[in-house]
């Protein structure tokens, strides 16, 4: 499935697509109180599938640990 602009996911609403891969497509999205996010969807035929879950998790993990300088007017 791709999401487009104003398609809302998780409670985040999606501003564009940054790009798509074999196992997932990634999105620019915006939360509910105005905080750019990037959100990466799994292809669905992976889902399910211990090792695309694993690694989506390590991604998770270090993603949290990341910090950018985006402040959302360089678009």
């Amino acid at each position: 499935m791709i999401l487009k602009k104003g398609d809302r996911v998780c409670g985040c609403d999606i501003i564009e697509p940054l790009g798509r891969g074999g196992l997932s497509n990634s999105y620019k999205a915006s939360t509910a109180d105005g905080k750019l996010v990037t959100l990466k969807i799994p292809s669905p035929e992976l889902i399910g599938d211990v090792a695309t879950y694993e690694r989506f998790r390590r991604e998770f993990k270090i993603g949290q640990e990341l910090s950018h300088p985006f402040h959302g007017d360089h678009a």
